[in-house]
């Protein structure tokens, strides 16, 4: 009966040094929240008002005149690429030149026979399937460590006085 006494008195020890930051955490959400829907509302108001419907406009116009300027980038591109081709002039105009990239083209598993015999530095463990593997198969060289982290509840508004 000892020990439960003292596992209670743990237990309660414990409770009344986080309330602290449980209470704390949840006037920090609640706040957040209270701003969150402040923004909200203002941000509504605005978007009903004269300015707000124009700047809605002028949004969507901004957004149709991003697409036309990609489009014009893409067209003005190919075309210089086009008579770079048929002139071989580099230097077509001011602002629109071309530049030669060299560009490689293999298979991996091409590339990755090479690097196997000739380049094994190039390798590099991708960690993230390995580790989905070495969790469940067990590994001689993989040390298994069961780490604790904190789960907080979203909704901790019970921790607030009235």
């Amino acid at each position: 009966m000892g020990k439960m006494t003292e596992l209670l008195a743990t237990k309660e020890d414990v409770r009344e040094r986080l309330k602290p930051f449980l209470v704390e955490l949840a006037r920090a959400r609640q706040t957040e929240a209270n701003l969150q829907d402040d923004v909200a509302d203002l941000e509504a108001k605005i978007a009903a008002s004269p300015d707000g419907l124009k700047l809605a406009r002028l949004k969507e116009q901004l957004e149709t005149a991003k697409e036309y300027t990609g489009l014009a980038d893409v067209a003005l591109r190919q075309a210089t690429v086009e008579e770079f081709q048929r002139t071989g002039i580099k230097a077509l105009l001011a602002g629109a030149t071309v530049r030669e990239y060299t560009v490689l083209h293999y298979t991996d598993e091409d590339a990755l026979e090479y690097a196997r015999q000739h380049l094994p530095q190039a390798l590099k463990l991708d960690k993230k399937p390995f580790e989905n593997v070495a969790r469940v198969i067990e590994l001689p060289f993989v040390m298994v460590e069961v780490v604790p982290k904190a789960i907080i509840a979203r909704d901790l508004s019970g921790w607030l006085e009235g």
